[in-house]
């Protein structure tokens, strides 16, 4: 209240509308940006302004495929829970190499090594993807081919996205045919990879994400 600098806030809440308390700080924002579509109608009743942007974008300067074999057919790489589908996933495709977090300066050699990595987020009660799911998008960036769920803001995030295939968080079975397919198709995998690329580029690259 003492300095007169505009107060921005940024949220990524799309379970939940806003407590009491989290009203009021609404209301004395000059811009709310929200980190994804649903988001927004739950603040946009206490909100001077808001906008939609991703918090931060991909580095795609990073993110680029190494000169690796790609040994890896399907993987997914991060928190093993059930609320990343991690349990789908082994039963849909029982050869499917689940690989615990690494550091970000190792991430883009290890999406090199994938042909497909698999990123099938779960809707809870208490939990919903609120971006497109960075994993999706650092490894296209690193020209894997991507399968995904539409859990959460995933969904909305990717719509037109060449190189991520969504599939219905509860199509089980949908994953596990396009899996075996996908798998054994060394071209389209390659087709997916580099569409996917140039899409985080266009899309969600820092400099894309700067500017707007």
């Amino acid at each position: 209240h003492k300095v007169p600098i505009p107060l921005v806030l940024f949220t990524w809440e799309n379970l939940s509308p806003p407590n009491p308390i989290a009203q009021e700080n609404l209301k004395r924002c000059a811009l709310v940006i929200c980190g994804n579509q649903e988001a927004e109608p739950l603040v946009a009743p206490y909100a001077k302004k808001t906008f939609v942007q991703l918090q931060v974008g991909v580095d795609t300067v990073h993110f680029w495929q190494r000169e690796v074999e790609r040994t890896v057919k399907v993987a997914f790489i991060g928190r093993d829970a059930a609320e990343k589908g991690v349990d789908i996933l082994r039963i849909a495709y029982p050869a499917a190499k689940i690989l615990p977090w690494k550091p970000w300066l190792e991430l883009p050699w290890w999406y090199s090594q994938c042909q497909i990595v698999v990123s099938f987020s779960q809707d809870t009660q208490v939990w919903r993807e609120q971006a497109p799911n960075y994993v999706s998008c650092e490894a296209m960036a690193c020209g894997c081919a991507v399968v995904t769920s539409d859990a959460g803001s995933i969904k909305s995030w990717l719509s037109g996205c060449p190189g991520a295939l969504v599939i219905g968080q509860h199509e089980w079975d949908n994953l596990s045919k396009m899996l075996q397919a996908l798998s054994n198709d060394e071209a389209r995998c390659l087709k997916l990879g580099a569409e996917g690329r140039q899409w985080v580029i266009d899309k969600f690259s820092i400099p894309v994400h700067a500017k707007e």
